[in-house]
């Protein structure tokens, strides 16, 4: 049956010493991968999804790449949305898979993962209904909600009014309530985000801390006046000064190019 962490690992004893092995052994080697490779949907997305192998050698590393434009990690990433699409249309899997997914801190390919859950949905709703279902169910020190990221980006390509209705659920929803900084930040913090934000705080789901998602280029051409508005709010909550700080600092960076 399918051992991903072998199948990682014998690819990369191939590509470090298959040159020098003798013959009869790297073909041995060879059929080894083959008889261990992931094969079925779900031990498929274990394997490029999630983050497996052995001293930091991932699915990647060793995934062979003939487009002279794509690199092998982008490679890989394209194999993640198109793994998304399929557990979009095979709810069994999807649901064993999201519970393992939603609980791991580092899974490489999450976001890719989760567009591709978008790009496949037949219905975004019940999608997104089976992801916050998962994530509510998982141990609130190991939720990661990146995959949830990724989808809300891809559905709001796809129909922007379901995922602007989202949002404001999310505000009310206390497992995913944390997340929207994070969430929004997907879409875009656009005046009508910086209003979403400003409610979540007044309604006191949000910390400063999560925050910290929004600083960085994401808030590089918010409107600056909500966007001062915001700032001042998160600077009141506790520990929020720097984090306000940071996302100021985020705004004005520009690069040398814009000057």
């Amino acid at each position: 049956k399918p051992w991903i962490d072998g199948w990682i690992a014998f690819r990369a004893s191939l590509s470090f010493s298959g040159k020098k092995m003798p013959e009869p052994a790297r073909k041995r080697v060879w059929a080894i991968t083959q008889r261990l490779k992931p094969v079925d949907l779900l031990h498929r997305a274990r394997a490029i999804v999630l983050k497996r192998g052995i001293a930091g050698w991932d699915f990647s590393d060793e995934e062979p790449c003939d487009d002279e434009v794509m690199t092998q990690w982008e490679k890989a990433s394209h194999l993640a949305l198109d793994i998304g699409q399929q557990l979009a249309q095979d709810p069994g899997s999807l649901k064993i898979f999201l519970a393992e997914l939603l609980a791991q801190p580092d899974a490489p390919r999450a976001y890719e993962c989760g567009r591709g859950l978008a790009k496949g949905a037949s219905e975004l709703r019940e999608i997104w209904q089976d992801l916050a279902s998962e994530f509510e169910s998982v141990d609130p020190e190991k939720r990661n909600a990146v995959v949830l990221g990724g989808f809300i980006y891809e559905a709001h390509r796809r129909d922007p009014s379901f995922v602007l209705a989202t949002l404001e659920e999310v505000i009310d929803c206390p497992s995913l309530a944390h997340a929207l900084p994070y969430l929004q930040a997907r879409v875009g913090v656009d005046g009508e985000g910086i209003a979403r934000l400003r409610r979540a705080i007044e309604k006191g789901v949000v910390g400063a801390l999560d925050f910290r998602d929004i600083a960085n280029g994401v808030v590089g051409e918010s409107p600056p006046e909500p966007l001062a508005l915001l700032l001042i709010e998160i600077a009141r909550l506790s520990h929020g000064v720097e984090v306000a700080l940071d996302i100021l600092h985020g705004h004005f960076y520009r690069g040398s190019s814009a000057k």
